[in-house]
């Protein structure tokens, strides 16, 4: 089966300006990848005509399929339609049915619509009108189109419009033309402690022997103090598909250290943490100077989670360490606010005063500024005490260890991979793996 090659065109001078993200382009490609098609290109024009033509040509020289959004609006920098003409070698035609929608739309607000709001009518002839039951912008589909050119659909460009759309006139037409029963399955694996090239060295073979197979596929998404890794299995038959997910996703765990990965797909660190804490019936404090309650926040991000998170400081000052956490100041004054010792007492002081079984610290050096040859920026020592579990009625020994990392990456970054690697603290200790990360 020939494979099929989709292009998204987004068009809108604000896209290219930075002014907006363009979400409009990661939804259908999430929408059209699920269907085991191939989406190859993405490309964003400006408003205006010429460039949009010529983006339309550039995407039909290696897709079958363009979806295009944006430049349907009724002012004058929407210059779309003209040139899907120009690019299709058409003409426009009004759509009587889409200017009685507009006019409805209007009187139900008590007011007759602006006569610019007419060029929304505006369809290219040949193409199939999709009405807009959300906005007042009708999309269209040139179902059959002139040889060399690509089966071509334009929706408006406000997602609350386009999505809806998509869904109610393309989605299952796209499907019965060009997936023809094809199924995609994507899954998401989440790694922590390992960097991308690390990761990269222990999947080159797998990378090697996939190639350019098109029914599975292997990637990396770096960001967000993780790596995560990309699976996709495409097929006809469901039940191959899933087979063949399976096996590429245990071919890939076989080669990545277990405790790396930390969860799949929707899955946040936090929520693991919370489920695994949860199911052993132990309770969380956090003490926190340099992440300023990140740790605490992305905790209580997720509903019902005040079962297992108890109490969280945020003690930035040497002042709040003292007075809050019971950090003393002879610890202070000999080895400083980012230390191992002021670490162990932060995470000492929230297991005392939380009545929690598990708490965990971070200090450390976020920069700009602040570091020192010996600590430089970037430094951040974590601290995880804990009561040893023990028959009820009985109180657990108390330990407690110390760890460090230094990320140079500026003061958001540090922040973020601290609240991660403090969050990982927790889930190794729950599931008892080494608190230690492994040697990438």
């Amino acid at each position: 089966m020939n494979t099929i090659h989709v292009g998204i065109l987004s068009t809108g001078t604000e896209i290219l300006q930075g002014l907006y993200a363009d979400t409009n382009a990661q939804w259908l490609s999430a929408r059209l990848s699920a269907m085991g098609l191939h989406v190859v290109r993405h490309v964003a024009a400006p408003d205006r005509a010429r460039d949009v033509a010529d983006a339309i040509a550039y995407l039909g020289r290696t897709c079958q399929l363009v979806v295009m959004t944006g430049g349907l609006g009724p002012t004058e920098d929407d210059l779309t339609r003209q040139a899907v003409c120009e690019a299709f070698g058409t003409r426009l035609r009004e759509d009587a049915k889409a200017w009685r929608m507009i006019v409805e739309r209007f009187r139900h607000r008590g007011v007759a619509p602006p006569a610019s709001n007419r060029v929304q009518c505006l369809i290219p002839e040949g193409a199939r009108t999709l009405y807009n039951l959300w906005g007042t912008a009708p999309g269209f589909a040139i179902d059959r189109p002139p040889k060399g050119l690509p089966w071509f659909a334009a929706l408006p460009g406000p997602p609350r419009e386009n999505r809806p759309m998509f869904e109610k006139y393309l989605e299952r037409e796209i499907a019965r033309r060009f997936a023809r029963g094809r199924i995609a399955r994507i899954r998401t694996l989440h790694t922590v402690g390992i960097s991308e090239s690390a990761l990269n060295d222990r999947l080159r073979a797998l990378f090697e022997e996939i190639g350019d197979d098109p029914d599975r596929g292997i990637a990396f998404l770096s960001g967000d103090a993780r790596v995560d890794i990309r699976l996709v299995a495409r097929g006809a038959d469901p039940a191959q598909v899933r087979a063949s997910m399976n096996a590429l996703s245990a071919r890939v765990r076989r080669r990545v250290p277990p405790d790396c990965i930390y969860g799949s797909d929707r899955e946040t660190l936090e929520a693991v943490v919370l489920r695994l804490m949860r199911k052993r019936g132990r309770r969380l404090a956090v003490a926190e100077s340099c992440t300023g309650g990140q740790v605490a926040s992305r905790l209580t991000d997720i509903a019902g989670s005040s079962d297992v998170f108890l109490a969280g400081w945020v003690a930035y000052s040497n002042e709040a360490k003292c007075s809050e956490l019971g950090v003393r100041r002879s610890t202070l004054e000999r080895h400083g606010a980012v230390s191992a010792e002021t670490a162990a007492e932060m995470a000492r002081g929230a297991l005392d005063r939380s009545g929690a079984d598990v708490a965990v610290s971070v200090t450390g050096i976020a920069g700009p500024g602040g570091g020192t040859k010996e600590k430089p920026v970037g430094l951040v020592w974590y601290g995880l005490a804990w009561r040893e579990e023990r028959k009820k009625g009985a109180s657990g020994t108390v330990r407690c260890e110390t760890f460090q990392t230094c990320f140079r990456s500026g003061r958001e970054m540090v922040r973020r991979y601290a609240s991660h690697r403090a969050l990982d603290l927790v889930r190794r200790l729950a599931i008892g793996l080494p608190l230690e990360l492994p040697k990438s």
